[in-house]
């Protein structure tokens, strides 16, 4: 073998040397460096002085190794990898069967206790086989020097499966290629192999190439190196901004054409999504030359759903995955998505255990809910099950697909594929078609066990990759390594950390440190620099250059440059970023000083977007004399009129506008959050769903508390009395009821979990501690010590009053949670409260006349409307269940003649609800003077859960845009 020392800038002189010659072969290290290489011959005969080549004469490493430096092995046959990785699988259920016996087959590399869950080490094992041999000789050699003995178990495993294969291989007429010595006898062509020590297993060939002299190995010089310049960012978003930015200044400076450009990139999984919003964002054509898995945000991605329900036994959030998958066509899209949304109803979270028996959440809530019009989507899910079943329990390949088309035409729309999803199918089954291939030529005859082939046809779909025919030319992104010398006018290499360019070449990487050492085995990182030259290029007459960036914060960590590069500093940012249109449009929005003029150029997706703004903007302002439209003005009338007649003791007057203070604080500061939430009813469309909701405790601790003060009512008895200690003198009694109450309260019909059979089962065990919370709070609650209530009497339980005020305009509706009396018939007024308490000064009127929450002011309101002549009001509170705090509004520090101005205040605020309603002027407003309508964006739309469907105003940097009134 003959070795020429020459940098990657030279390569065309030795294509132009051994062109002329019709017997050459140019080895390149991959595909991508030889048909770039070719294409630059056919593209430059001036230079390459040919006119057309041979692409037998361009070749891959690989390609090479397979067609000229083989071993022939006469009546044996290489063995499939399909075929070698079946072998360990039923190698490994064979060493489960004796760990059961208490003999297990391996000691070390799978640990007898988990030797019945081991099947992910098939593939570790699998790479394992083809370098056994070179082991077994380098194993011998260490074992004859140490006077052969050993004992240790790892290596007995070793020396096992080494025996077990070769019998394997042996009884089967097959061979194992990387265990043959190549025989390269081709004289008659002349072989340029570029750059060899990026090559791996090279070395493997030392000895057979070394008396061809018709071999020729171009290396790079060993003397002269230079590190070059790596740019160092602070972070990776700013890293790919600026590569972004140079790369549309190259192409805009006619230096190359966008197919000219190669980005190369270290950990391309991490960083595709980013490189692909960047380049969309800064109109960049790409392809994208690394692949996409089988199973990852494809079609095929179905097969990994169908396997996680199976594995989460028909989860609520694997069943959902899968009857949502947009990849596919479903037949019947409208009842997946039913069946989904009364699982989320019915929060069938997961199947459980009863009794040692799995109880089927989804069958157990279908069964035990009587509703019409679930039928098929009860049919549907026994179907999707019994599919699902027969697929993941499939005993052979064949089954797996017999049991696919099955499930196909049950749910998948024959003619409804696109041509992707059509494409990504065939190419799964292909696989599946390999496996089935291998199961009738060598599994069945020889007797191998397979133990859930659907499971292994998914571990090598999630392996596989492909890569969409690309139909645009661009800027061609690869993993790092793959295009290394190939010819591209512009290499950008980024992300250039010393663990991400780190190139280690191991043999039996499968090793220890120690074991190698005794192997006499040692890594080799030469080809990480190697790498690194073969990208470095810095050639005007060629007009090839190289660009290497990194950045201190990656996507995945902070990282260090390679110790091969000299670091740079990036250029100045205001120079860098001058030709940046999406930052310069952003400052030219923020009207700084120095960006008053418009941006020199904008992008038709800005363009776009800009229009729309503006068109939106040009919506003529509402102003608030405007009367919305007469369809909302119907369903105004509906909710404050006909729906609430049967609202308790209020009036049948249909004519009569009836007020909560749920109106009232939705309705100020802002007339639209109120239509969005009581007229229109508006709600977040989800079906993600939780065991128990955010509320649900709350208000099972609120129905229980109504429960038990329900029953001292209807006995006509006192509250008991707690000591100060908290201590009832008929404390089993009182406790008895509080469970009765519990019971029933998780039964009640206005919780929505109680058709969940498994929120049923979950609280049945939960009732002590709900029991326990109840007891705590009524230690407190019925204390006789100023604070308390104990000894007190209940008038009402969750009753709603009405009243109409002076101008009988209107009428007040209202639930008061409880109202007590004392001995001398004071009312108290308490408002349960399970989550955050009202503030005491927004209940109050502040010295504006501004009034924040309104309903201890209309409780009142009510009660002194239909007590006229007895006892007024003495307590008014809100009492906290969770935290068992109370916080007063009304008491003896702060009586009645102290709220009656708050009263007066709340009576205004009713009359400018009427007034606004009844005329339908509903727009919010902003004047800082007006006591009802301003308001303040900071506060109140930023908290508003509508704000993203309002859109009425914005803030940018601290300046206030704004629509309609909130216009300036």
């Amino acid at each position: 073998m003959k070795t020429e020392f020459l940098p990657p800038l030279q390569i065309p002189l030795v294509l132009k040397k051994y062109l002329a010659f019709q017997n050459t072969v140019f080895v390149f290290p991959s595909d991508i460096a030889s048909d770039s290489w070719s294409d630059w011959a056919v593209k430059n005969p001036d230079i390459s002085g040919v006119q057309t080549v041979s692409l037998d004469q361009f070749t891959a490493w690989d390609k090479f190794k397979s067609e000229f430096a083989v071993a022939e092995n006469k009546g044996q046959t290489s063995i499939p990898s399909l075929l070698r990785k079946l072998f360990v699988r039923s190698l490994i259920a064979e060493n489960a069967e004796a760990a059961t016996a208490g003999e297990p087959l391996f000691k070390s590399l799978i640990s007898p206790d988990f030797a019945g869950d081991a099947y992910s080490f098939t593939d570790w094992i699998s790479k394992i086989l083809p370098s056994l041999k070179l082991w077994h000789r380098k194993y011998s050699e260490w074992l004859s020097a140490e006077s052969g003995s050993d004992s240790d178990a790892e290596n007995m495993d070793y020396l096992f499966l080494y025996g077990r294969y070769k019998d394997f291989l042996e009884q089967n007429m097959l061979f194992e290629p990387s265990w043959l010595t190549p025989d390269f006898t081709e004289t008659e062509k002349t072989f340029v192999i570029f750059y060899p020590e990026t090559l791996e297993d090279f070395c493997d060939y030392d000895e057979v190439f070394s008396s061809a002299d018709n071999v020729i190995a171009v290396k790079l010089p060993e003397d002269n190196i230079v590190s070059p310049e790596v740019t160092l960012y602070p972070d990776s978003r700013m890293e790919l901004r600026r590569t972004a930015l140079l790369i549309r200044r190259i192409v805009s400076e006619h230096k190359a054409e966008w197919n000219e450009i190669a980005v190369n990139v270290p950990d391309i999984e991490t960083y595709r999504p980013y490189i692909e919003r960047e380049f969309v964002n800064y109109c960049i054509p790409y392809v994208l030359r690394s692949g996409i898995s089988f199973t990852k945000n494809c079609a095929g991605s179905i097969f990994r759903e169908i396997k996680e329900c199976s594995r989460n036994k028909f989860s609520y959030d694997s069943v959902r995955s899968l009857l949502l998958d947009g990849y596919v066509p479903w037949k019947e899209k409208q009842v997946n998505e039913n069946l989904v949304r009364e699982g989320s109803r019915l929060r069938c979270i997961c199947s459980y255990e009863d009794c040692g028996k799995t109880v089927d959440v989804w069958n157990e809530a279908f069964d035990n809910v009587e509703r019409g019009g679930d039928e098929r989507e009860k049919r549907m899910y026994v179907i999707l099950k019994d599919d699902v079943n027969r697929i993941c329990c499939a005993a052979s390949f064949a089954d797996v697909r017999k049991a696919w088309f099955i499930f196909r035409t049950h749910f998948l729309a024959e003619n409804g594929f696109s041509e992707e999803a059509d494409n990504i199918l065939g190419r799964c089954l292909s696989e599946l078609d390999n496996l089935i291939d291998i199961e009738t030529k060598y599994i069945v005859p020889l007797g191998l066990a397979v133990h859930s082939p659907f499971d292994f046809f998914l571990s090598e779909l999630d392996k596989s990759t492909y890569r969409p025919q690309e139909k645009i030319a661009g800027v061609s992104v690869f993993p790092y390594r793959l295009a290394a010398c190939a010819d591209f006018k512009y290499q950008f290499v980024i992300n250039a950390g010393q663990k991400a360019l780190t190139v280690p070449f191991r043999k039996l990487g499968f090793l220890n440190s120690e074991k190698r050492r005794e192997l006499k085995l040692s890594d080799d990182d030469s080809a990480s620099s190697a790498f690194i030259r073969l990208y470095a290029k810095n050639d005007t007459d060629r007009q090839a250059f190289s660009v290497f960036s990194a950045a201190e914060q990656t996507f995945s960590g902070f990282a260090i440059t390679h110790n091969f590069f000299t670091v740079k500093n990036p250029e100045d940012g205001v120079t860098a970023d001058s030709s940046d249109f999406i930052l310069n449009e952003k400052k030219w929005f923020l009207s700084g000083a120095e960006y008053d003029n418009a941006p020199a150029a904008f992008t038709q997706k800005q363009k776009y977007a800009f229009s729309r703004w503006a068109s939106c903007a040009a919506v003529p302002a509402l102003h608030e004399d405007e009367a919305v439209s007469e369809p909302l003005l119907d369903k105004i009338k509906y909710l404050l009129f006909e729906k609430r007649l049967s609202a308790g003791n209020c009036s049948e007057n249909p004519a009569c506008m009836k007020i909560s203070q749920s109106d009232m604080k939705l309705f100020f500061p802002c007339p639209r959050r109120w239509v969005f939430k009581s007229v229109l009813n508006l709600k977040e469309d989800t079906l993600d769903t939780d065991l128990m909701q955010r509320y649900d405790a709350g208000n099972i601790n609120h129905k229980i508390l109504e429960l038990v003060m329900k029953h001292f009512m209807e006995k006509n008895e006192l509250i008991p009395c707690a000591s100060d200690s908290g201590v009832f003198e008929n404390e089993q009694e009182l406790r008895r009821i509080v469970e009765d109450c519990t019971l029933q309260a998780f039964h009640s019909a206005e919780m929505e979990f109680r058709e969940s059979p498994l929120a049923m089962t979950v609280l049945d065990s939960q009732k002590t501690n709900f029991a326990d919370n109840i007891m705590f709070f009524l230690r407190k609650f019925c204390r006789k010590d100023g604070n308390g209530f104990g000894g007190y009497k209940v008038k009402s339980i969750e009753r709603w009053y009405s009243g109409k005020p002076e101008s009988e305009k209107c009428e007040y509706i209202g639930k008061i949670d409880c109202i007590l009396t004392d001995e001398n018939g004071a009312f108290s007024i308490i408002d349960y409260k399970s989550g955050k308490m009202p503030g005491a000064k927004d209940c109050v009127i502040d010295d504006d006349g501004r009034l924040g929450d309104f309903q201890i002011a209309m409780y009142v309101d009510l009660l002194n409307m239909n007590n006229p002549e007895s006892a007024s009001v003495e307590n008014a509170l809100f009492y906290s269940i969770k935290d068992r705090k109370s916080t007063y509004i009304v008491n003896a520090k702060k009586s009645m003649d102290d709220f009656k101005p708050t009263v007066g205040a709340f009576e205004k605020y009713t009359e400018r609800f009427y007034e606004k309603v009844s005329a339908g002027h509903l727009v919010p407003y902003i004047d800082d003077s007006d006591l009802y309508n301003n308001v303040d964006i900071y506060k109140d739309c930023a908290e508003c859960q509508f704000k993203t469907i309002c859109r009425t105003s914005y803030s940018v940097a601290g300046k206030k845009l704004r629509r309609d009134h909130f216009g300036e």
